[in-house]
């Protein structure tokens, strides 16, 4: 997808999540999965490599900076 389809689908998956629907989102750009869970598990080979919670007060990029960590 380009960037506004990014932008677009992660706002319906946003606003879905806050409807109380669980969301799964398989992607490699961790821009947009930092602005969109609250809970990430990295995969490697198929095989959990790491896990990362957002805390409540932490930002996109903070969250972001952390899941990039995980690898």
């Amino acid at each position: 997808l380009d960037r506004s389809g990014q932008a677009l689908l992660a706002e319906l998956l946003r606003a879905e999540a806050a409807r109380g629907a669980a969301v799964l989102l398989s992607s490699h750009d961790l821009d947009v999965v930092a602005s969109v869970v609250d809970r990430a598990v990295l995969l490697h080979g198929g095989v959990i490599a790491g896990e990362a919670r957002r805390r409540a007060e932490q930002s996109n990029d903070a969250f972001r900076h952390e899941l990039a960590g995980l690898g």
